[in-house]
């Protein structure tokens, strides 16, 4: 039975079955013309906790520093921006085209015990970090329960104790 493809050369059989496949879902999409759709670039994140910090870093190759964004918001750290594709020339013949393009948007939920105030952000080579201090621990209260003949209420109602004079 034949497979369809050659025999010649594994370099060869590779191409014959790109071929196959671009004529089977027409040229465009080999071509470098891939229809549209939607976004599915989505940096990858890293977050390391330490005793007196987290570290957010993100990898975000290709692009600006312009393009990223970095907001916080009832407790939700959200990093959002765009990546834009670099093809320059729509005449370009390309055989493979892998990079991912288009808005994302991440969110990560933070701990209450961080300092909000105390965050730093900086991008370098590609790469956003994202240092988020811990502010000190609350610690739990004790309260002390005392004894009352006329009840809690009766100290803020302003009735006297009968006891003193």
């Amino acid at each position: 039975m034949k497979s369809g493809l050659t025999t010649q050369s594994h370099r060869n059989s590779i191409w014959n079955l790109l071929n196959e496949v671009d004529q089977i879902f027409g040229n465009d999409y080999f071509q470098g013309r891939a229809p549209a759709q939607t976004s599915n670039f989505q940096p990858l994140v890293d977050v390391v906790e330490e005793e007196n910090h987290l570290l957010v870093s993100a990898d975000l190759p290709g692009m600006k520093k312009e393009d990223i964004h970095l907001d916080l918001s009832e407790g939700v750290l959200t990093l959002s921006g765009e990546r834009v594709d670099e093809k320059k020339s729509s005449d370009k013949h390309y055989r493979r085209f892998e990079k991912t393009y288009g808005k994302f948007m991440r969110s990560f939920r933070l701990p209450e015990t961080v300092d909000r105030d105390g965050i730093e952000a900086q991008f370098e080579n590609g790469v956003l970090e994202v240092l988020i201090p811990k502010s000190e621990k609350i610690l739990p209260q004790k309260i002390e329960v005392k004894e009352s003949k006329d009840g809690l209420f009766s100290k803020f109602l302003g009735k006297k104790d009968e006891g003193k004079h």
